[in-house]
């Protein structure tokens, strides 16, 4: 199945993922576009199992919902475990149908994806900035009789920036707990 679908143009590597803006599609994603490009061209819309997926990327379930995942940009993806269309039944099948502005990505996407560039930049700096308010907070903790050793200090500043509960310090941390909050 997998050498009957290999039109790929070269536009199509340039475009984003739906879930990671700031990378490409993988070469997998690329291979499950050209089979649902062809369905939707020809049908209007493309349903793909689990066992189509697997015949085209050679992966399991998760990580065919990944790949499927990352077309967001061009397809409106719905899964259903049991889907009917028709008179045939599909079971663990995604549907996809074309977004609105699927034509205008898949015609040229180095041109709609320069708009995001900026906003995915922005977006990335501010997620920067929130890690390391949360790391400078974690450095404000106050250093209280809690805590006894500089261990168990510097544990407490790794949970914080983790977002992990503090270990209660009155009893004693096993070395498999102590893995937990690391």
């Amino acid at each position: 199945m997998k050498q009957q679908y290999k039109k790929i143009p070269n536009s199509w590597k340039s475009i984003r993922r739906y879930d990671q803006p700031t990378k490409t599609l993988s070469p997998k994603a690329i291979d499950i576009l050209a089979v649902a490009m062809y369905q939707a061209n020809k049908y209007n819309q493309a349903i793909l199992t689990h066992r189509v997926l697997k015949e085209i990327t050679d992966r399991k379930k998760r990580q065919n919902r990944n790949l499927v995942n990352e077309l967001g940009f061009i397809f409106n993806l719905e899964f259903s475990r049991c889907l009917v269309e028709g008179k045939k039944k599909y079971n663990d099948a995604y549907k996809l149908t074309f977004t609105k502005n699927a034509a205008e990505i898949l015609e040229n996407p180095e041109d709609y994806f320069a708009e995001f560039e900026d906003d995915i930049l922005t977006k990335q700096g501010s997620k920067i900035e929130q890690q390391n308010d949360k790391k400078d907070g974690a450095m404000n903790i106050e250093t209280s009789g809690n805590f006894t050793s500089s261990e168990s200090k510097d544990r407490a500043i790794n949970c914080a920036t983790s977002g992990n509960k503090l270990p209660d310090m009155r009893q004693k941390i096993t070395p498999s707990q102590e893995l937990l909050y690391i």
